[in-house]
């Protein structure tokens, strides 16, 4: 059960979560919060707060403290429009992607030490170079890289049966530190090089490019 932050949230300077509720604001924060919107500082300590409108002309801050999780979309909680995020993320937690549409998150790039996960049933496309160097999960849908969108210092990726992870839009290829699960990867014409390989993959890779270990072991089970 989440709380909607609607007209209610038009004024602020900053948009704190802590605690253990889940907040949900599907209005533009950049044009409901404050102005301008460079102004803007949002903070999630505690909880979660999910982001189901389109926030793609945000200048604001992003922090995800180690309690906190953001999450841009809700598809659980019926939101019908696509939740969207630009800018940096300081992220100690987790990001998770909740969209049932096809969604690029232009030029959104997480830092931190924090995790991703991809559990809507759309596909989130990523176009910017990701460092995070937590754990990237695919639980549902797709996680897309295009052009030089990369998450090559996340620990790890694992796809989920149901999940596809897709690199077929990048310029030349993706690395990832390792790649564990059961989910589909799909390849296009694009190498996938594992940097620092230690996971069981037993899903389907599809395209006529190609997989590359570059250093340590990877088991391959499908």
């Amino acid at each position: 059960m989440s709380t909607a932050l609607q007209g209610g949230a038009i004024g602020f300077a900053n948009l704190d979560k802590t605690g253990t509720s889940t907040w949900e604001v599907d209005k533009s924060i950049s044009s409901e919060l404050s102005s301008p919107p460079e102004a803007i500082a949002v903070d999630v300590e505690g909880g979660t707060l999910a982001l189901t409108a389109d926030n793609s002309s945000f200048k604001g801050t992003t922090t995800v403290g180690s309690a906190g999780t953001l999450k841009i979309g809700d598809e659980a909680d019926g939101a019908t429009t696509a939740g969207s995020l630009t800018g940096a993320v300081a992220d100690s937690g987790k990001v998770v992607f909740d969209n049932s549409a096809t969604t690029t998150m232009t030029g959104l790039a997480i830092g931190g030490s924090g995790a991703v996960a991809q559990e809507g049933d759309g596909t989130t496309t990523l176009d910017t170079a990701q460092s995070y160097t937590g754990a990237t999960t695919i639980n549902a849908g797709t996680l897309a890289l295009t052009g030089s969108g990369s998450i090559a210092t996340s620990s790890g990726v694992t796809v989920a049966s149901g999940g596809t992870f897709d690199i077929s839009g990048t310029t030349s290829g993706s690395s990832v530190q390792s790649l564990a699960g059961t989910g589909a990867v799909s390849l296009g014409g694009e190498t996938l090089t594992l940097t620092n390989a230690s996971g069981n993959y037993g899903g389907n890779m599809s395209g006529t490019g190609g997989l590359t270990v570059s250093g340590g072991t990877e088991t391959l089970s499908g």
